[in-house]
């Protein structure tokens, strides 16, 4: 190597930057335009399992509520995620269905930072014993 190589760029490192730009601009393209998914749309019946798992045992399903949300269970284990199955479809759909929306229609049960509360169950709070531990 001499001095006037010295600050020198070969063609090759040249095309390998170049070829390296060209895919991450692609890629940003594709990202950009890939299509959002706003799901569950109203014509969606999707299943989600839940398991309630309290003091070292899973406890029985929940029974299903008298009145159905768009987000409920048939007493089988699974939250069914049908918005239609609402009277307010709406407040099913996309980032509306929630886990909070589904305890909307449960009866009695919620879940907050410090406490558990299971339809037909004895509910749980920090701190609580679980067989005398």
């Amino acid at each position: 190597m001499t001095r006037d190589d010295v600050g020198k760029v070969s063609t090759g490192w040249l095309l390998v930057l170049g070829t390296a730009f060209a895919l991450g601009a692609c890629l940003v393209l594709v990202y950009v335009s890939w299509p959002e998914q706003v799901s569950p749309s109203s014509n969606d019946h999707w299943h989600t399992a839940i398991g309630l798992y309290v003091c070292d045992k899973f406890v029985p399903d929940m029974k299903q509520p008298s009145t159905l949300l768009g987000l409920h269970t048939h007493g089988d284990g699974l939250i069914h995620v049908e918005p239609n199955a609402d009277s307010d479809p709406s407040k099913s759909l996309g980032k509306r269905a929630t886990l909070g929306r589904f305890m909307q229609g449960e009866p009695g049960f919620s879940v907050t930072k410090s406490s558990l509360k299971i339809p037909g169950r004895r509910g749980k709070r920090n701190g609580d014993t679980c067989s005398g531990k």
